[in-house]
């Protein structure tokens, strides 16, 4: 299969790291990735992993430039299904994609990551996208908060992790490491709230973008 991976966020996170991970371990297995962004970081990345990665300009939402690129690029490489975040990329590759008949697949990654709009709710009736979530408690989530969304369009396929040959070391005190974008909707304050909890003496180690945060507790 030849398969497009479109991402317009600025910022590096988790998303972009399943983006990689995903589009890598399908290219292991034959298929043709192409790979699409705004980030820098992230097309040089995805250039060393899978072998493509190309800067876009996304502009607007149904931006008539960044949707005749998509357009023109999806027919010469002959695209099979187009994955997308859920803002600008499937406003505009989404589009592309819909235009030429593609299978489009929108990656959730939280319960209410997309705002119940109309402008939204016009572009999924039109594009007919299928929905990937991590897990099945994404999935619930999201399906109750755009109540037009269709149980059967949403699909859950668990991230994988290779496991590591190294045995594990248990340190005294446990040492926990939560790796994430440090903003308000990530959660740490119910982290924070659960661990207090906790009787047993641990270290916290907190790493974000441009942070890092350490507790002993």
């Amino acid at each position: 299969m030849n398969i497009a991976f479109v991402n317009a966020t600025f910022g590096w996170g988790g998303v972009k790291t399943w983006y990689l991970q995903f589009a890598e371990r399908l290219a292991q297995r034959g298929n043709h990735v192409f790979v699409y962004g705004r980030q820098p970081e992230f097309i040089e990345a995805a250039k060393k992993r899978v072998g493509h990665g190309e800067q876009v300009s996304f502009g607007a939402d149904l931006n008539p430039s960044a949707v005749r690129f998509f357009y023109n690029i999806f027919k010469k490489h002959d695209i099979d299904v187009v994955i997308t975040n859920i803002g600008k990329d499937i406003a505009t590759a989404g589009v592309a994609a819909r235009l030429l008949k593609i299978p489009v697949v929108q990656r959730i990654g939280l319960p209410e990551d997309i705002p119940y709009r109309l402008k939204t709710r016009l572009l999924h009736a039109w594009i007919r996208p299928a929905f990937l979530c991590p897990c099945r408690f994404i999935a619930e989530g999201f399906i109750k908060s755009l109540p037009y969304i269709k149980a059967e369009d949403v699909h859950v396929v668990l991230n994988g992790k290779k496991a590591s040959s190294v045995p594990l070391e248990l340190h005294h005190p446990r040492r926990l490491v939560c790796t994430q974008q440090l903003e308000p909707d990530k959660g740490h304050d119910m982290l924070l709230r659960a661990l207090s909890q906790v009787s047993e003496p641990f270290e916290l180690h907190i790493w974000g973008k441009k942070y890092a945060l350490q507790f002993l507790l």
